[in-house]
């Protein structure tokens, strides 16, 4: 079980919530009882290189879209609670700083860590593995722990003889327990113990968390950007973890619900602030999911007061009175995952919406001032050429600022993906899976490979090239130079990815 967290501010050699003289001893300690091959000191947190730039966050992985590069929201988590336990904290973020491989691979072993925390995915598990692999032969006594959408399948530690465990809550205290040498029954925790491995399937959790206050002072300056940002840099923030909605597509569901103490999000909020940030990505999957506790998150942030962010929501809790709150909080843009323009889809993957409640909450967000993304997928297991046509139609049509478009994956851990494919395993041959339809596109679709990208291609198109949109964003972008870098960065990155697909 997750345990909560007392969390002080003070930082002091690379150490949060301690005394001058505290961390030492508690490093020293901890390495006492770790034994004679897990002396563990330093942990380096790991977003490894890779061939293309990738997202690999919160069970999530893709190819990114648009060059932007979001928080490693895992390892920001767990750089507050390693320091808290008294670890020293090294940070490499090789997609956020563009490194060849070669080149975080000197890093790295320059930095002669006691332990690699990583993140890796279905997207890009092959080129992780065999860099991961070769950390390990130059480094043969640090520990490898992994975290990622691919690990929450069966045999995890099939083929991967260099890993030494995974975690599956990157919000749990276990993982500093367990680094720093404690044994136990973990729950959220999966090791090799000599040559047994000790497995823990991930549990769906309920209740209240806290954490220690996140490290963001070692993100800053590393070159993370994001589409709807106002301001430079940003900050991404948790509040929840989970989701308490049941699509059967979406991982997040799988890992329970939990809502973070608000004393404890708000105390991470005045350090963001006396950072120097202003602006924030909530990363919670379903801001409002509990409206109270929301409508009192809000309240909050407009008496720290100065942010300006954005979330994600669903249609069918986007109320006035929410939406209105929001606003006043400093809320600018709220992400909806609409997922599909027809009915019948929606009926059996996002219950409890249809398009009359999408239509409805981008009216509300129009009146509360709020812009608004859609984010649609096509190649559902039901989809055919029409239903997939009709969820392009939708999304011209409904009235969203800004859209997305993605492509079905069976992502691991999900009840989909165990009805799609129930003899999973994680072999080598295992397909690469990319829901941003970039890298590759799920060999089982119902829509065939080359339709899928058309489909999507042309509804980029169609969504992103008429004039009237077009004229509106360069308004709109007049009197921002930061919106204005955005906006034709995000340009730049469309057009490469039309015209991609279109060879």
């Amino acid at each position: 079980m997750n345990r909560a967290w007392s969390v002080k501010h003070g930082i002091q050699q690379g150490r949060r919530g301690e005394r001058p003289d505290e961390g030492r001893a508690n490093a020293d300690s901890a390495a006492a009882r770790s034994g004679p091959n897990m002396k563990i000191r330093h942990i380096l947190l790991l977003n490894p290189p890779g061939r293309k730039l990738y997202t690999r966050d919160y069970f999530c992985s893709k190819v990114t879209k648009a060059g932007y590069v979001e928080h490693p929201l895992d390892l920001l988590i767990l750089s507050g609670i390693f320091s808290s336990a008294g670890f020293r904290v090294s940070v490499l973020d090789a997609q956020a700083g563009r490194q060849a491989p070669e080149t975080a691979f000197n890093h790295i072993v320059s930095l002669r860590p006691d332990a690699v925390v990583f993140l890796s995915g279905l997207v890009s598990r092959q080129e992780d593995y065999a860099f991961l692999e070769r950390l390990k032969k130059a480094m043969p006594r640090v520990l490898f722990a992994g975290m990622g959408d691919l690990f929450l399948k069966k045999m995890v530690f099939e083929n991967t003889a260099w890993m030494d465990a995974v975690f599956y809550d990157f919000t749990s205290g276990e993982c500093a327990d367990f680094l720093a040498g404690r044994r136990g029954r973990f729950s959220t925790i999966s090791f090799r113990d000599g040559n047994d491995i000790i497995y823990r399937a991930p549990v769906q959790d309920r209740g209240e968390f806290s954490i220690p206050v996140p490290r963001h002072d070692l993100f800053l300056n590393k070159g993370y950007t994001f589409p709807f940002a106002r301001k430079l840099p940003f900050a991404t923030v948790l509040t929840d973890y989970g989701c308490p909605f049941s699509c059967p597509f979406c991982v997040y569901p799988t890992l329970g619900f939990r809502l973070r103490r608000l004393q404890n999000v708000t105390e991470e909020l005045r350090y963001i602030r006396s950072l120097g940030i202003r602006e924030l990505f909530v990363k919670d999957q379903s801001f409002g999911a509990d409206r109270g506790r929301s409508m009192r998150l809000c309240e909050e942030m407009r008496n720290i007061g100065g942010f300006s962010w954005t979330c994600f929501l669903r249609a069918d809790v986007a109320r006035e009175d929410l939406l209105r709150g929001m606003k006043a909080a400093g809320c600018h843009t709220v992400l909806f995952g609409f997922e599909s323009g027809c009915d019948r889809i929606l009926r059996s993957y996002k219950p409890g919406v249809n398009k009359r409640m999408i239509v409805d909450a981008l009216r509300k967000c129009r009146r509360s001032g709020i812009k608004s993304v859609g984010i649609f997928i096509f190649g559902f297991p039901e989809d055919d050429i029409g239903t997939c046509r009709e969820t392009a139609d939708f999304a011209v049509r409904c009235g969203c600022d800004y859209v997305s478009f993605n492509v079905f994956v069976p992502k691991a851990g999900t009840p989909l993906r165990n009805k799609l494919m129930p003899d999973d395993s994680s072999g080598e041959k295992e397909e690469v899976l990319d829901q941003s339809g970039i890298a590759s596109v799920w060999s089982g679709s119902p829509v065939s490979v080359e339709e899928l990208n058309r489909l999507r291609v042309r509804a980029i198109r169609r969504f992103y090239f008429r004039p009237s949109y077009l004229f509106g964003m360069a308004a709109a972008s007049l009197f921002s130079l930061c919106r204005l870098r955005m906006c034709l960065r995000s340009a730049f990155f469309i057009l490469q990815d039309v015209l991609a697909k279109r060879r």
